[in-house]
């Protein structure tokens, strides 16, 4: 009988039984806890002996697997008590009979490759338009449901136009359509909507919520960023309709493409959209971390659609990702130039016209070459042994610590001892090597001053200000100062010019020139900018070789002026010190090809630098030599280092692919591969929430074995590998095929008896009626009255806040409001400033994110403080009065500037009767006021504000 029952009752590990777990069991047996040395996220650990030497699960035989006594026994029940009630029978039955079917192991559908299903039969053939149409008829033919019939031509247009461009349509765009009888009218309407210009705007504003795209830094001061050069890019995207492939590839890793672009560089700014945090006393490289680690759970939010965040502090609590994915996944991201400071280095010039970006870009690869040239020799001499002799007997002192000297490694080293103090200045004199006749360049090497801890936690770099060198002679009179040209250090183009070291003028000179150079602010010189966990090395070359005599003394003098985040001194702690006879140093500063790179170098800096301009925040990979080591943290804190990790993929998830090194291109080309399960899927899925209202899997957030099942399984599988496989990522070519579908064409009339059997209309048994965005609340408002500017691009833009809400940290910041005459007041709303701690009102009153975090979806509230922002709000109220002005230009009586209004906002005629309704509005109005302006602009204001207008 058992046989029997279990060949016609197959049970589904991921639609029965892993919900049970995930309900029941791994709070406690799980990711983050494994009582009893128990886990059932993993099937090998399921199926694995438990602390008390019994299996839980044993394939075939229930009665020896330990899950069923445990969860049978009422005198020591699973779960406990205080856990919640035993399982019901019908759940422990489930358990029992999947195990006596062989307690056969599935993965998260999600995590499975989609695979192509077949088109399901229908019998209303007539109604699809698209295939997806089958997936949709098919479902409601079998709950037995029809589908609505088509929405009207006069809403259609402006439910479409509103989903494709973000705008309404014009009156002019809605008497077209609907006076064109042609089999493609529809069609027409939409291939014109996706070759809009304002089509990347409004998608745009999707994807800037899930990169958390901000103008600001966010934490601490929330000080102004400008990356909006970023946020063009985007809009560009979508107007081209990048393949969301490349438009992946390049927002994750543009700046390891083989000869990147100006463009693609552009797009790696999209990593840089991390918050910041510069305000005083904070540790750079917490922030660093905390940004990239940011960077990799959005990249898994936007992409994958996984809370892999949770894996941070332990195992995933519901699928399976180990706390090692999770760091060996952080190491492809951990090797990036950016830290946490106020200049958001690295930074790149991108010019304001893109007519100048070729001759920017072919300026900055002669720039990097030149750069290249020169320092290429200077790096094959530094490591020229035979080109050094070390300074020993060295005599160290500091003005503002105690130091001292000891012997390491073969070699005199210093290093400072106590606390330190920003304009720390350190001096060491030693003895002229035996057998130097000439200098021709002195070597500074600093170093941690734990160097194997500093390897786990970085220590506070150094910045040197100030370097001057003296030659002592035997007999003990005043030195010679020796003459610098030249600044070598261990990076082609560090953050700060090692240059500065020399060129900075000394502290309480006269010489007015001088002076005037020391007030240039120059704050760079050679540096370990801000951390250091290995030695680092600059060299400083004499203008002229020096000639020494037996018996000399080199003295070196160095002052460190600079300070991180306002309070910790960049000093160096630690180093040693060498010098060199070596006539080839003379070549690097004064040799023809010298002379000439440097000269050709100064010119193109210039001609670059004549090119307007802005710097842009973008994402840069460290120099091999700089490379990092990532290890795991110990309950997700930074500071408590577990054992080192290499850079891979989740072992759930495919392996990365290709010949290349792990790293983000890497990762770009993974997720967009063919054997990425998660990709299209959840690209697919954020499209259609975007056109409907509601995902296919409603947890847009979420894609794992906790959130939502998708409603349409099938379907969605058919989308992805439709977008992947046949659209060839085209996102324009997908929305076309959405929008076009009898599907999205549904009247949204809702009847009783759909109300009651699909009240979410999860069966999509009807057209979609939802709320708009925030952004096209304010933008159909500006559109409707005349008033919204049709400029795209350009620097973020300051409309009308109330009184009272601008307040930032940094006083010096304004909220420069343009004029009622200005067109830049009337921007759509994607180029609204965004601060992060001061959001937009008006957006965030209609739930708009404050961009601190990746926010896949957002979920709609219906407020008071709505109504309120409606009627009062600056700019619904000048939309009114615009429009007001509009109607009364339209038409001379009354009654017509009524209709004209209406048909304006709806797209269609007014019945006699909500005619007479806004008459006596008008009327009344009048009335009271005894202004005639008052009239129509409450008339204008009930127009803005009818629940048709505000939805789609």
């Amino acid at each position: 009988m058992m046989a029997a029952s279990v060949a016609e009752k197959p049970v589904s590990f991921t639609g029965d039984i892993q919900p049970l777990f995930n309900k029941n069991c791994v709070s406690c047996h799980g990711g983050v806890k494994k009582a009893g040395k128990i886990s059932f996220l993993f099937r090998e650990d399921a199926m694995s002996k438990g602390k008390s030497g019994n299996f839980p699960i044993v394939p075939g035989k229930p009665d020896e697997s330990f899950l069923l006594t445990r969860l049978t026994d009422k005198s020591d029940p699973m779960p406990p008590e205080e856990h919640g009630p035993m399982l019901p029978a019908k759940d422990v039955d489930l358990f029992r009979r999947w195990i006596a079917q062989g307690a056969k192991w599935q993965g998260h559908w999600a995590f499975e490759k989609p695979v192509r299903p077949a088109l399901p039969k229908v019998k209303n053939s007539r109604w699809v338009r698209e295939d997806l149409d089958r997936f949709i008829l098919a479902r409601l033919e079998s709950e037995k449901l029809a589908p609505e019939q088509e929405q009207d031509r006069a809403r259609l247009i402006r439910r479409v136009s509103l989903d494709l461009t973000g705008l309404p349509p014009t009156p002019e765009e809605v008497a077209a359509f609907v006076h064109d009888k042609s089999p493609k009218a529809y069609e027409k309407v939409v291939d014109r909507l996706l070759q809009s210009e304002h089509f990347g705007e409004r998608w745009a504003a999707m994807w800037l919520d899930l990169v958390r795209y901000a103008d600001s830094k966010g934490l601490g001061q929330d000080a102004n960023r400008e990356i909006w050069k970023y946020r063009d890019w985007v809009i560009e995207a979508f107007n081209r309709d990048l393949p969301f492939d490349q438009f992946t590839i390049k927002q994750l890793a543009g700046d390891l493409l083989p000869n990147a672009t100006i463009e693609d560089r552009v797009a790696s700014a999209c990593q840089r959209n991390t918050q910041t945090n510069d305000e005083g006393g904070t540790d750079d490289e917490e922030f660093r971390i905390e940004a990239v680690i940011d960077r990799v759970n959005t990249t898994w939010q936007a992409w994958q659609g996984v809370s892999f965040g949770c894996v941070q502090c332990h195992s995933h609590p519901y699928d399976p990702f180990h706390h090692e994915d999770y760091y060996s996944f952080v190491a492809l991201f951990n090797q990036t130039r950016d830290v946490d400071t106020r200049p958001d280095f690295p930074l790149m010039r991108v010019p304001l016209a893109r007519e100048d970006y070729a001759r920017a870009e072919s300026l900055d690869r002669e720039i990097a070459s030149l750069k290249t040239a020169l320092h290429q020799p200077a790096v094959i001499l530094a490591n020229d042994k035979n080109a050094w002799a070390p300074l020993v007997e060295i005599k160290p002192t500091a003005d503002k610590c105690g130091v001292a000297v000891e012997q390491r490694d073969g070699r005199e080293e210093f290093h400072l001892t106590g606390t330190v103090a920003r304009n720390t200045r350190i001096t060491v004199e030693a003895p002229v090597p035996a057998g130097l006749k000439q200098l021709t360049a002195l070597r500074i090497d600093g170093l941690p001053l734990d160097i194997e801890k500093a390897k786990q936690l970085t220590e506070w770099g150094f910045v040197l200000s100030d370097l001057k060198v003296f030659i002592v002679p035997a007999d003990g009179t005043n030195g010679v100062a020796v003459s610098l040209a030249q600044v070598f250090s261990d990076e082609v183009d560090p953050f700060l010019d090692p240059q500065d070291s020399i060129d900075a003028a000394p502290a309480g000179t006269s010489d007015e020139k001088e002076k005037t150079s020391s007030r240039r602010g120059r704050t760079g010189g050679f540096a370990a900018f801000t951390r250091i966990d290995r030695a680092r090395w600059g060299i400083f070359v004499t203008r002229t070789p020096v000639d020494v005599s037996a018996g000399s003394r080199v003295k070196i003098e160095m002052a460190f002026n600079q300070e991180a985040q306002d309070a910790f001194p960049l000093v160096m702690r630690r180093g040693y010190f060498a010098v060199s006879g070596d006539a080839r140093w003379a070549q690097l500063v004064d040799g023809p090809d010298a002379v000439k790179a440097r000269a050709d170098l100064a010119s193109k800096v210039k001609e670059r630098a004549d090119i307007r301009s802005v710097s842009l925040p973008v994402t840069e990979e460290l120099p091999l030599s700089l490379r990092r080591q990532t290890q795991m943290f110990i309950r997700g804190n930074w500071m408590t280092r577990g054992p080192g990790v290499q850079p891979r993929t989740p072992l759930t998830f495919p392996p990365l692919v290709g010949n290349r090194a792990p790293d983000r291109l890497a990762v770009a080309q993974w997720l967009v591969g063919p054997e990425n399960p998660l990709t299209a899927r959840v690209l697919v899925n954020r499209l259609w929430e975007q056109l409907f209202g509601t995902g296919i899997v409603e947890t847009l957030e979420d894609f794992g074995s906790a959130g939502e099942k998708p409603s349409h399984p099938d379907l969605l599988d058919w989308l992805a590998i439709r977008l992947r496989d046949d659209h060839k990522w085209s996102v324009k070519a997908m929305l076309r095929e959405l929008v076009l579908s009898s599907t999205y064409r549904q009247d949204s009339h809702i009847s009783p008896d759909k109300l009651a059997r699909d009240p979410n209309n999860r069966l999509l048994s009807r057209g979609p009626r939802l709320r708009l965005s925030a952004e096209m609340m304010r933008d159909q408002a500006l559109a409707l009255s005349g008033l919204l500017s049709p400029k795209l691009f350009g620097p973020p833009v300051f409309p009308p806040i109330p009184e009272g809400v601008w307040n930032p940290f940094l006083g010096n910041e304004k909220w420069p409001t343009p004029g009622p005459d200005n067109p830049e007041r009337y921007r759509r709303a994607v180029y609204t400033h965004i601060k992060r701690t001061i959001p937009y009102p008006m957006a965030s009153t209609f739930d708009a994110p404050s961009r601190e975090l990746c926010t896949q979806r957002r979920i709609l509230s219906n407020t008071p403080v709505q109504a309120l922002a409606l009627l009062n709000d600056t700019v619904f109220h000048e939309a009114a009065v615009a429009l007001a002005t509009r109607m009364n230009k339209i038409a001379a009586a009354p009654e017509e500037r009524i209709r004209s209004g209406y048909q304006l906002v709806m797209g269609r005629p007014p019945d006699n009767a909500t005619t007479a309704r806004l008459q006596k509005l008008y009327d009344q109005t009048v009335a009271t006021t005894h202004d005639v302006s008052a009239g129509w602009q409450n008339v204008a204001t009930v127009l803005l504000n009818l629940d048709e207008v505000l939805t789609k």
